[in-house]
C-alpha cells in the first residue's frame, strides 16, 4: 500500500470512529429539559401601580402554580405584590414579597425598581426551570337573587360556597366535589383592640383559573366589606383532582 494510501485511509477511519462515538453528556443545569413553553409570566412597576401578566401559571408537569397575591390595604389601597409557589395541595414552597403596601410611600422609585428586576429574575429562573403555562381564566359571575357567585367557561363551571367546592367539567362524568378547609376563611375579629363589636366578611368565589389538560384549578376566595369592616383582600387557593 503507498503512503498516500495509508495516510487516507487512517484519516477515514478516524472519522468514522468520531462518528460514532457518543456525544458529550448535556451540562447539569438544576433545569427541566426541553423547550419552555411560551413566554414567561411577566410583572411591572408602572405609574404607582402594578402590571401583570401571564400569572396564575402551572408548570407543564401540573406540579406547582405560581400566583400573584395582593392585599386590600384597607382604606389606603396602596399597590402591593407577593409572588407565590404552591404544589397541587395548596401548600405554599416558595413566597417571595415584590412590595409591601407601607413600601410604596417609604421607597425611592430606583429601590422599587430594583425590587421588580429582582422578582422578574426570579419568575424567569422558575419559567426556566418548570415551564410555566398561563393558566386560563373563566367568567366571573357575581352573586343575584337566583344564586351565589360562580364562575365558568371552557365547558367548565366553578360553585364554592363555605367548605363547600364543586368544579363540573361539562362532560358524561360526575362533577367534582372537594370539602374546603376552615382555614380558607377569615376568622372574625373585633372591629378594633378595644370593640365588642364583631368584624364579620362574608366570602365568595371572586374568579377561578383552570387548567383541564393538567387537572388543576386557582381558585380566588374574595370577601364582602364595609366602611367599618374592611374586606380583606382576595386570597388564591389551589385545588387539583
Amino acid at each position: 500500500m503507498s503512503r498516500v494510501a495509508l495516510v487516507w485511509s487512517t484519516a477515514t477511519l478516524a472519522a468514522a470512529l468520531s462518528t460514532c462515538a457518543p456525544a458529550d453528556p448535556p451540562p447539569l443545569t438544576g433545569r427541566r429539559p426541553g423547550k419552555r413553553s411560551g413566554a414567561p409570566p411577566r410583572i411591572a412597576w408602572r405609574d404607582r401601580d402594578i402590571a401583570i401578566s401571564g400569572l396564575p401559571a402551572v408548570a407543564d408537569d401540573g406540579s406547582v402554580v405560581v400566583v400573584a397575591y395582593r392585599d386590600s390595604d384597607g382604606g389606603r389601597g396602596n399597590p402591593n405584590l407577593t409572588l407565590l409557589e404552591k404544589d397541587r395541595g395548596d401548600r405554599v414552597l416558595r413566597r417571595v414579597e415584590v412590595i409591601a403596601a407601607n413600601d410604596v410611600d417609604r421607597l425611592e422609585s430606583s429601590q422599587i425598581a430594583l425590587r421588580f428586576d429582582a422578582a422578574s429574575s426570579w419568575l424567569d429562573e422558575r419559567h426556566a426551570a418548570k415551564h410555566l403555562v398561563a393558566m386560563v381564566p373563566l367568567d366571573a359571575h357575581p352573586q343575584t337573587d337566583a344564586g351565589p357567585a360562580y364562575a365558568s367557561g371552557l365547558g367548565v363551571t366553578v360553585h364554592w360556597q363555605p367548605s363547600t367546592l364543586t368544579i363540573d367539567l361539562g362532560s358524561a362524568a360526575a362533577p367534582i366535589r372537594q370539602a374546603t378547609p376552615a382555614s380558607w376563611i377569615i376568622a372574625d375579629r373585633p372591629l378594633c383592640a378595644s370593640c365588642t363589636e364583631i368584624c364579620h366578611n362574608d366570602a365568595f368565589l371572586g374568579g377561578a383559573h383552570v387548567d383541564r389538560k393538567r387537572r388543576i384549578a386557582v381558585l380566588v376566595i374574595s370577601y364582602r366589606g364595609s366602611d367599618t369592616c374592611w374586606e380583606p383582600g382576595s386570597q388564591p387557593h389551589v385545588v387539583a383532582w
